[in-house]
């Protein structure tokens, strides 16, 4: 019988043991190599585990990438030219469709780069602006924008 089979070890490699009703889950990694039932098991995911640890790495930005983003490219010309809002000139102002609430009562501020929606009282980066417009992720928008700024040549 193996030691797994002993120990009650789930599928996924999880000891489940409820001594007074006071449940514990502990890992396979936590009860060490020993849990597996063989070494060619250990030495076949160390490859996997390197892999999704590079992935998690080219999700990271650094804070100098995430400010240079959010500031170099002007929010007006990426709201114009990229996420092809649509846009109104009024009172001298510019004016865009707020992806939350669908309104026209923004503005823009060339001075500090953001974007300002008055009905929903909310504020967007250039980051949030292509989230919300594009309908992507974190990662994906910053891809999206690093791209730009490099086709551009703001990087």
């Amino acid at each position: 019988m193996h030691l797994q089979h002993l120990l009650g070890l789930g599928v996924k490699g999880t000891l489940y043991w409820t001594p007074r009703s006071r449940p514990y889950a502990i890992s396979a990694e936590y009860l060490g190599s020993w849990c597996l039932n063989s070494r060619d098991e250990a030495t076949a995911a160390a490859p996997d585990r390197q892999k999704a640890e590079e992935d998690r790495m080219k999700r990271r930005f650094s804070a100098q990438e995430l400010y240079e983003l959010r500031n170099l490219i002007p929010i007006d010309l990426l709201i114009k030219n990229q996420l092809v809002i649509p846009i109104r000139k009024s009172e001298g102002l510019f004016r865009f469709l707020c992806p939350l609430c669908g309104g026209f009562q923004t503005a823009t501020n060339p001075k500090t780069n953001l974007a300002r929606c008055f009905g929903c009282k909310e504020n967007f980066n250039t980051i949030d602006m292509v989230m919300l417009c594009r309908k992507i992720d974190f990662v994906e928008s910053v891809r999206f924008l690093k791209n730009l700024a490099e086709k551009k040549g703001l990087l």
